[in-house]
């Protein structure tokens, strides 16, 4: 195994990273690496470049004061710095596993952020009550790994909604200074305020890491609906409620990708464009990838374009499609956009990229 910069150190290891295993042997800056049949083998490399070796430094082998050189603190409102190595699309939805998009995002979230219970019903105020409706319980909780992280986590809260601390007053700066494997929590209330209307609005935490990246996660407050399929329902009512709440999730975004077909000459580039309109009674953020079968995927630039949208607001995001000059006419084959947005996936279509005779 190599890398661009070459490679002083190697070791076996597991996806959590734990494991201390014999070190690897390392000949002219190339890790040899044994597989055993069918299997597979994670391995933790130190590179060769200086400027990598801290952040790949064995936590365990860290001092604190080194891990605060390798792992500098920042929070959500200082996100300028440097973005060396960080995700396209900002922020990064911290339960990431729901996007379905594969490994940890860059930089292996050391400190991660949640808002807890992931969904909450609320009852509409009644007219002429003067007052916001009945709370729900909602924690914040900031969680570290292996070294010490401080910062600050902020709220986004939609209007129409009302988050108060314990003492029913807002919640003031959520500061946290965790030590190794430590974490913060905060118990907060949330209620609808009067005169808010029905639908489906998203509280969102935000902290920062050390890339510069924002990490951000979502829960999802509705007002005015049923609530989501409980254990313990009996049957019939639990697959009503799960089929009403896949309804209402499909419904909070319409996703399109257009043109339902692309035709380009050898070396002509052409448009894909992802049409979403945002449903939903708040503003929501995420990301859509392009998805097409592998050799194509040097065609189409960006791989993944990050989106804000209000609530009733219409994007368009657009993927640049170049057939390479050498490109046989005939060849053709298909792309659709995977969008994703607090813990949900929906795909489009699929459009029909087909190459033509040579141009003019």
């Amino acid at each position: 195994m190599s890398l661009h910069e070459g490679i002083i150190a190697a070791r076996l290891t597991d996806l959590t990273e734990g494991s201390g295993q014999e070190p690897l042997a390392v000949v002219a800056g190339r890790a040899v690496v044994p597989v055993p049949p069918a299997g597979v083998v994670t391995v933790a490399a130190v590179p060769a470049a200086q400027h990598h070796i801290s952040r790949f430094t064995p936590p365990q082998t860290m001092t604190n004061q080194a891990a605060e050189r390798a792992f500098p603190v920042t929070s959500a409102r200082e996100t300028a710095g440097s973005t060396l190595g960080a995700e396209p699309a900002q922020p990064v939805f911290t339960r990431y596993w729901l996007h379905g998009k594969g490994p940890a995002p860059a930089g292996n979230l050391p400190v991660a952020v949640h808002l807890s219970p992931d969904r909450i019903t609320l009852a509409a105020p009644q007219p002429g009550a003067g007052g916001p409706g009945e709370p729900a319980a909602l924690r914040l909780t900031v969680a570290g790994g292996p070294v010490a992280a401080a910062g600050e986590a902020t709220l986004d809260v939609p209007p129409g909604l009302m988050l108060t601390g314990p003492d029913g007053t807002p919640p003031g700066p959520l500061r946290y200074a965790l030590a190794d494997r430590g974490y913060a929590r905060w118990d907060l209330s949330v209620r609808a305020l009067p005169d808010t209307g029905p639908g489906r609005y998203f509280v969102a935490a935000r902290i920062g890491d050390n890339l510069g990246q924002v990490l951000e996660d979502a829960a999802l407050i509705t007002i005015g609906e049923p609530p989501g399929p409980v254990p313990g329902q009996p049957r019939a009512e639990f697959v009503a409620a799960m089929e009403a709440d896949r309804q209402a999730r499909a419904a909070e975004a319409e996703v399109e990708l257009l043109p339902a077909g692309l035709k380009l000459a050898p070396g002509e580039c052409g448009t894909l464009s992802v049409r979403l309109t945002n449903r939903t009674a708040g503003v929501i953020r995420g990301e859509s990838q392009l998805v097409s079968p592998f050799g194509s995927w040097a065609q189409a630039r960006p791989w993944t374009c990050g989106f804000t949208a209000d609530p009733g607001q219409t994007v368009v995001l657009g993927y640049a499609v170049t057939v390479p000059a050498g490109a046989r006419p005939g060849t053709h084959w298909w792309a659709l956009a995977k969008v994703m947005y607090f813990g949900r996936v929906q795909y489009t279509g699929c459009a029909e990229i087909r190459v033509t005779g040579s141009p003019g």
